[in-house]
């Protein structure tokens, strides 16, 4: 299994550092950041 979608290892590390910005950042901020991630789920 490893290796063979490197892509979704990519989102993840993308969702883990979002998810440390939304952590240690501003509301309006979090929004922004969570919109992105719903845009790239879909």
């Amino acid at each position: 299994m490893r290796g063979s979608s490197p892509g979704l290892l990519v989102l993840y590390q993308i969702l883990v550092t979002t998810m440390m910005m939304l952590m240690s950042s501003k509301d309006t901020d979090s929004r922004k950041l969570h919109k992105m991630i719903v845009f790239l789920l879909i």
